[in-house]
């Protein structure tokens, strides 16, 4: 009960919040109380504890977003909560994340004596009972600690199960309940007690969100074999495994799917076409930041499809139709197989043509941004250039990919906006003037 109120959110959305992630920049959990209860006792729920902790300057080399990090930074936090419905022993937390509450500036982390047990009892083995016998280790040093000796108190309390979610209009409270393990479960004890906070953060589980049609695992991860879903869709990291690990084991495991990729792509007919050169996705990043999140309703050209890697990202960033221009039949079949497995057809458009000659054929004004990458030694970009400068609108873009800045002749209409470089390759937007 009570889990509809404003001020209850999964960690998912939570984290999306102070790591920018744009679906949840507009989530302005209400951080007004001085006190904030973490369900879980997982890395996740360990890294919004440690976060709602940190002072700027422990922040100062993240990444965290600047609206999350002002927010946590005013809110009169004096004390965290994380609760977990089993023991000590049963915590999913690895070494290394939990050893960092020990240095945190203004948070002292605590844990009740009477929840620890001497030594890690059951049937562990190797990695695992060494991962959890260096738990408990830190977890008794956490023990020692005294409430109240830094300006914020984080307490994990082990054996409390959440039984009901307190408020009238708002959270104003959790009501836990003491449980006891049983055959490695949590058993109710009919005992409760009630916790003041303000907010309330559910770290308790992952299910992944598939795309329409992909299929799922019982578990709530992707169904896969080592990474491979179907057609020319993979998945990694927690989607792929479930949620174990964290950028030490998913860095690795992202790297081995990312070469099987690259074996299965140079392995296909036609992978090895001159001039066929992908765009980085860290290029890619940094051309859609530029243009913004969201593109809107702009219509967009990609002249030299390739790959398609550029024309299909304006898609997903909300391009009305996105234009695919490509001259190598099997490249085009590839594109239409991507698309019709996106089921982008009403988006995307694919024409087999020469794009000079189709550009030299089409209607003034008719796009908002124009993708140029063609390959580098054909010498086809300035040409291809002086053609796509009449398609945009006023204020419309063409992006260019060149192994050196480009300066286009005044007479285009055409002024430099922005620029950057990858290795050899010089990326940058121009701008139609008017």
């Amino acid at each position: 009960p009570g889990e509809h109120l404003p001020g209850v959110y999964g960690a998912c959305a939570f984290v999306g919040w102070y790591n920018g992630h744009p679906d949840y920049r507009d989530l302005d959990p209400p951080l007004d109380s001085d006190a904030v209860a973490v369900v879980g006792v997982g890395n996740v729920a360990l890294d919004v504890c440690r976060v709602l902790a940190k002072t700027v300057a422990e922040m100062a080399d993240s990444d965290i977003a600047e609206h999350a990090l002002s927010a946590i930074q005013k809110a009169p936090l004096k004390n965290l909560y994380m609760f977990g419905r089993r023991g000590p022993i049963e915590a999913a937390f690895t070494p290394k994340e939990l050893g960092e509450l020990r240095e945190l500036e203004r948070a002292i982390a605590v844990i009740d004596p009477k929840q620890l047990p001497d030594a890690v009892e059951g049937a562990f083995e190797g990695r695992e009972k060494g991962v959890k016998e260096k738990n408990l280790a830190i977890f008794k040093e956490l023990a020692a600690h005294r409430p109240g000796t830094k300006p914020i108190t984080m307490k994990i309390e082990f054996y409390a199960s959440p039984k009901e979610i307190l408020g009238a209009t708002r959270v104003e409270g959790i009501r836990m309940e003491r449980t006891r393990v049983e055959n490695g479960k949590a058993v109710s004890t009919g005992e409760t007690f009630d916790v003041a906070c303000g907010a309330i953060v559910k770290a308790i589980g992952y299910f992944s969100k598939a795309p329409a049609g992909v299929p799922m695992n019982a578990n709530g991860t992707i169904a896969n074999a080592d990474g491979w879903v179907v057609d020319n869709l993979w998945v990694v990291g927690w989607s792929k495994r479930g949620p174990s690990g964290t950028i030490p084991t998913n860095g690795p495991e992202s790297r081995d799917v990312a070469q099987r990729i690259i074996a299965e792509y140079k392995a296909r007919p036609g992978a090895d076409k001159p001039g066929l050169r992908p765009t980085p996705d860290r290029v890619r990043e940094t051309l859609f930041n530029w243009l913004g999140q969201n593109l809107g309703d702009w219509r967009v050209l990609d002249a030299f499809a390739g790959s398609g890697a550029l024309g299909f990202e304006a898609a997903s960033r909300g391009a009305a139709t996105v234009l695919l221009l490509e001259r190598d039949a099997y490249l085009v079949r590839s594109l239409q197989t991507s698309r019709a497995r996106l089921k982008a057809e009403k988006i995307l458009r694919v024409e087999c043509t020469d794009t000079l000659s189709w550009m030299a054929r089409a209607v003034p004004a008719s796009f908002e941004l124009v993708l140029l990458d063609p390959p580098f030694q054909q010498q086809l970009l300035m040409p291809a250039l002086q053609a796509a400068a009449p398609l945009l609108v006023p204020g419309g873009f063409v992006y260019v990919e060149a192994p050196e800045l480009i300066a286009a002749p005044p007479e285009w209409g055409l002024e430099a906006w922005r620029s950057a470089r990858a290795g050899a390759v010089h990326y940058q937007l121009l701008r139609r003037s008017g």
